[in-house]
Order: C-alpha cells, then sequence, then structure tokens
C-alpha cells in the first residue's frame, strides 16, 4: 500500500521494516537529536460511539450513495519524549460496489486537520476537503488509496500514514473466537491476531513476516488494539490502540524505542463537514504515488549546485527543522547532493575522521550514502570501514551502508572479509569485526552471481576456521543475515553443539532459512534442550520459519515439555506456540487448558488466557 517514507507520526512510519522513513527515525534516535515536548490535539472529538459486539459482523457492508465521517487521532513518542500529535476527520462517500468481491470504491476527504508538526499541518492542509479514492474489501481491508496525479507526494503519503493504522481485518461470516492473518504495511506483510472480547474485538499485531531490510529490524515490543464494529455494518465505531516498536541497527544492538497511541471514534450523522463528490473520482486511480529516484526538483534546485561547506550547512538546517520530517527531508537532500556529486563523498568522510563535521549529521551520511548506487561513493564506504582512523561506529556505520548499497563487489567482500578477520584488541575491535562479518551476510542475501557467491565462501571459510564458541556464535550470526539455505546442514549440527550460545545463533540462523527441512530440526532440538535461554530462543525460531503454524509434531513435543518446564520463560514461551497453533489444534487448545489450573506464576496463566475463552479454563492454582 504505502511507500516505505511514510511521514514520522505515522503507525506505519513506526513499524515499516524497510530502510527508508523508520530509518530516518533510527539516525535521529542514533544522533541524539532533541525535540522539542510535542501538544496534543484539542480534544473536540464527540464522544464514543458504542456499539454492543455481534457474533456476526460479516465484514464491512457499505450501499452506493453511503457518507460517513470519522475522527482518527494519533500520537508518538520516542524513548518517552513526546514527538508529534495528530488528528483529523476521515469523511467516506460509497461511489460503486463490486458486485463479485464486494469491496467498495469510495470518495474521501480529510478535514479538521489539528497537529503540532510543522511541515505535517502543511502537507495535510494543502489536501483539506480534496477528494482521493480509497478502496475497501468486503473484509475491511484496504485494498489501495489513489490521488489526482497533481497531488503532491508528500502529501498523499501523510494521507496514507493518517487512514492506515486504523485497518482491521474482519471475517465475512460468522467471526470465531480467535484468528489470524496477514495484513500490508508498506512492503512488508504483517502477521496480526484478532479475537472476540466483551467490548467488540482486539487486534495484535505480532512480527514481520518478511523484510527487505538489511540495516534495519523492527520488533513489536508491545501491539493491542480494541475495536467496535458500526451496528450498520458501515467499518468502524471506535477503536484505541498503542503500539511500542524497538528498533535495531545492524548490529542488534536496541537503538531506539517508539510508541504510537491511536484513536478513532465515528462521527455522528451531525457531521457538517463537506462531502466528498462521487464525479471527483474520474481524476483518480490506484496506482501508488510513485516517488522519484531523487528530488524532482533535481534539475533546477540551487543547492545541489552548492560547493560542498555551504551544502553541509544546508544539510544542517534542514536537519534542524522540527522533528523526524526534517530529517528525511535532509537525507533525501544529500542523496541528491551525492548523486550529483559523488566525488565528494570521500572529502565528506574525511571531514568526519578529522572531526570537521557536524556529530548530528553523522549516522544520516552514512545512510545516505547507502542509498547512492554510484562506485566512488561505495568505495569511499569501503575505505571507511578498513580505515583504522574512524571510530568503530562510524567503521561499523560504513559497513552497514556497504551492505544496503547495490553497488558492492566482490572486491568489496574481500575487504570486508580483511576487517573481520583482524584480531579483536578490545571490545570495540570485536564490534567493528562483527559488523563486517554481517554485513557480508547482508550482500549476500541480496546479491547474485560472482558477488553472491564470494560472499558465501568467505562465511564458509569463516565457520570452518571458528574454533571458539564465541568465533563459531559470530559466524552463524552473519550466516543467518545472509538466508543462504546452503548453510542449512551446518546450522542444524550447530543445535549440538556444547556451548549454549553457539546453539541460540545456530536456532537465530536457521530460522532465517527457507527450508522444509528446518522445523524438525529445531523441533528435535526443542525436544532435549536443557537451558532455559536457547529453548526460548528455539521456540522464537520456529514460530518465526513457521509464520505461527507450527506442525502438529510439534506441538506435541510443546504440549509433552509444558508441564515438566521449571523455567517461566521457557514456559511462556511454549504458551506462545502452542496458543498460535490453538486456532486450528485441538491437541494444543487441550495442552492450554489442562495445563492452566496447575500453573503457578500469573503471568503464565494471563498469557494461556490470551489463547482460550474462559469457560474453557479451570480454576486458577491455589484459587
Amino acid at each position: 500500500m504505502a511507500p516505505t517514507t511514510d511521514p514520522p507520526h505515522t503507525l506505519r512510519r513506526v513499524a515499516l521494516p524497510v530502510t527508508g522513513a523508520v530509518a530516518v527515525a533510527l539516525l535521529v534516535a542514533l544522533t541524539r537529536a532533541k525535540a522539542p515536548a510535542a501538544r496534543a490535539p484539542r480534544a473536540n472529538a464527540p464522544a464514543p460511539t458504542t456499539a454492543a459486539p455481534t457474533a456476526t459482523p460479516g465484514g464491512c457492508h457499505f450501499a452506493v450513495g453511503d457518507v460517513r465521517a470519522w475522527r482518527l487521532s494519533q500520537r508518538m513518542t520516542q524513548d518517552g519524549r513526546a514527538l508529534t500529535a495528530l488528528s483529523a476527520v476521515l469523511t467516506l462517500r460509497a461511489t460503486a460496489v463490486d458486485a463479485t468481491t464486494g469491496a467498495v470504491l469510495h470518495a474521501a476527504t480529510i478535514a479538521a486537520v489539528e497537529t503540532d508538526d510543522e511541515a505535517l499541518r502543511g502537507q495535510l492542509g494543502a489536501l483539506r476537503n480534496v477528494p482521493f479514492a480509497l478502496r475497501m474489501g468486503s473484509d475491511c481491508t484496504f485494498g489501495g488509496a489513489g490521488f489526482a496525479a497533481s497531488t503532491d507526494a508528500a502529501g498523499a503519503r501523510a494521507v496514507r500514514g493518517l487512514v492506515q493504522p486504523f485497518e482491521v481485518s474482519m471475517p465475512t461470516g460468522e467471526a470465531p473466537p480467535r484468528w489470524l492473518t496477514q495484513q500490508r504495511d508498506g512492503t512488508a506483510e504483517v502477521s496480526v491476531r484478532y479475537q472476540r472480547v466483551e467490548s467488540g474485538f482486539e487486534r495484535q499485531r505480532l512480527r514481520y513476516v518478511a523484510s527487505d531490510a538489511r540495516s534495519l529490524t523492527p520488533e513489536i515490543v508491545r501491539s493491542s488494539a480494541r475495536f467496535a464494529m458500526a451496528d450498520d455494518g458501515r467499518w468502524l465505531a471506535s477503536l484505541d490502540g498503542v503500539e511500542e516498536t524497538r528498533l535495531r541497527v545492524g548490529e542488534g544492538r536496541p537503538a531506539v524505542q517508539l510508541r504510537v497511541t491511536i484513536e478513532l471514534r465515528a462521527v455522528p450523522s451531525t457531521w457538517t463537514g463537506e462531502t466528498p463528490a462521487a464525479a471527483a473520482l474520474a481524476a483518480m486511480d490506484f496506482t501508488e504515488h510513485a516517488l522519484p529516484e531523487a528530488p524532482a526538483e533535481e534539475a533546477t534546485d540551487p543547492a545541489l549546485a552548492l560547493d560542498l561547506e555551504p551544502a553541509v550547512a544546508h544539510l544542517g538546517e534542514l536537519f534542524d527543522r522540527r522533528h523526524n520530517g526534517a530529517a528525511e527531508e535532509a537525507v533525501g537532500y544529500l542523496v541528491a547532493y551525492l548523486r550529483a556529486h559523488p566525488e565528494r563523498a570521500m572529502e565528506l568522510l574525511r571531514w568526519i575522521r578529522r572531526r570537521s563535521y557536524p556529530e548530528r549529521l553523522g549516522a544520516l551520511t552514512f545512510f545516505a550514502m547507502g542509498r547512492v548506487n554510484d562506485p566512488r561513493v561505495v568505495e569511499a564506504l569501503a575505505s571507511t570501514a578498513e580505515d583504522d582512523g574512524f571510530l568503530e561506529g562510524e567503521r561499523v556505520r560504513a559497513a552497514v551502508a556497504l551492505s544496503d548499497n547495490p553497488g558492492a563487489t566482490v572486491d568489496h567482500v574481500s575487504r570486508l572479509a580483511r576487517v573481520a578477520e583482524r584480531p579483536h584488541a578490545s571490545g570495540d575491535a570485536e564490534l567493528v569485526s562483527d559488523g563486517a562479518l554481517n554485513a557480508i551476510g547482508a550482500i549476500r542475501a541480496r546479491s547474485e552471481g560472482p558477488v553472491a557467491e564470494a560472499a558465501s565462501q568467505v562465511l564458509r571459510d569463516t565457520l570452518d576456521r571458528a574454533r571458539t564458541p564465541d568465533a563459531q556464535s559470530d559466524a552463524l550470526d552473519a550466516i543467518g543475515n545472509s538466508r543462504d539455505t546452503g548453510f542449512v546442514p551446518a546450522a542444524r549440527d550447530a543445535l549440538a553443539s556444547d556451548s549454549p550460545r553457539v546453539r541460540e545463533s545456530a536456532a537465530g540462523a536457521l530460522a532465517n532459512m527457507d527450508d522444509a527441512s528446518v522445523e524438525a530440526a529445531l523441533r528435535e532440538r526443542l525436544r532435549v534442550e536443557t537451558d532455559p535461554a536457547v529453548s526460548v530462543v528455539i521456540v522464537r525460531a520456529i514460530l518465526t520459519r513457521t509464520e505461527r503454524r507450527p506442525g502438529a509434531e510439534t506441538v506435541a513435543v510443546a504440549a509433552a515439555r509444558l508441564p515438566r518446564e521449571a523455567s517461566v520463560d521457557v514456559r511462556l514461551a511454549l504458551v506462545e506456540l502452542l496458543g498460535a497453533a490453538a486456532v486450528w489444534s485441538g491437541d494444543a487448545r487441550v495442552a492450554l487448558a489442562q495445563w492452566y489450573p496447575r500453573e503457578s506464576d500469573a503471568r503464565v496463566q494471563v498469557a494461556i488466557g490470551r489463547y482460550l475463552p474462559a469457560e474453557s479454563l479451570g480454576p486458577a492454582h491455589g484459587g
């Protein structure tokens, strides 16, 4: 649906597992830019509309001519610091219904925009009461959004980002107690669980099924949204949710935690906003509002003709504007500038090495270089990764940017390999070595031909030479990054290592490999594994590899282990595995129901309660 550079205020902006605007938020966190506290929009939304839950919601159905309006609100914080608040009224007018699929084509508008972000206010304000097209399936999912060809791309992204967090997926027949589905989030698929609750329904985003990102990995820490459907089947009556996402850089260290709170309320029929006209759809289609490789003004923008020093000053001015939207604009400018002047990339990096470059722009600069496929820029990144004169963190960023750059060659793989082989004189040196090795794995995952073969050979040689558990673990981590199924036998053998760290890394590597034998290998190790931390990683790997649909044999192993497991953390993981299978497996439901009254830890009881209806649970232990 939306492009990968959604604005920073949206839930989609938080969650997208691709290099783009999410990575910009990460860069802001890494450079510790300070953002002023955001003020919440005025609370002028009407009182919540109550809707009794129904056992047969039947998805979403509109009749041609239906007009409905909703107030949508979002608030974002970064590491506990307020960033952005936004609210607006969305109005839909049903203009056509597909007789075969039940999908509805709406003319839509936004109005009553309130936000403390100046850039966002301008983007959305320009589209106030300007119709756009929104397709909604009979299961309530969004099938596309279309804008007139003259619509500003940033405004189109902002509108999509405003609406997307409120997408739900409802059965078109009678809703079961719970169901699993996958929904689009940018270029990725997200696994989502729904269940009926007393007040209506609950939506929980679980994990990303697939990711194209190499240098950025989002982890959904918490996700919960309660919502009620409108009595007349016209989408939602209300929704309240919160999502917390932890973003990690390539070397796997926590970088930033983002929290987004969302709220939707149906506006009563007395809403006096402008109704979008059906005729306005004639100027629209459902093609994505594509972004050019470089800003459209590249040929005429005088800022692209600046010498290096004033160009860096201009970059700093862009970055220092309000919030993360300015950081995104700064990245776009630097990408365009380096495409126009790739020979200046090395000079930029020399400034960083001499400490004459603004520190707050360092991470942003490496990120932008990863998007410029020019031999001179790629060479500058490779040289930086090799150069001991740079700080260790800068060398890691250069390696990560090189792994994201499609211009990496066999020579660059060899040079990263030499960096990875250097002795570890300190913990920082080890960080550089691990970063280079993981970058080689990422290059293997996105490459073909000689480059992919060279990367695989480096990983194979590294694993063969590894003599210590730490070295073996590092090699397996990089192999997991590569997604190369040729390493399945080696990773499977490593599951039997005497070292818990090696077994943990082997399980993580197998989780990333699309091979039919992986689940069985993980299952057999889970049957005999004694280390709690390793056991949890194995369960997580099984859930990842099977896309939360473990097989019947795996369910049997988890059900047999649950009653004899002493570790609370492992029991929680086993409950999650059995709960994921409970949608289709009676054995999983029985195992959870039988264990519930014997469980002594309240956290595990609560976890079981997420997957089973209350009537199937016996009395709590000691209760």
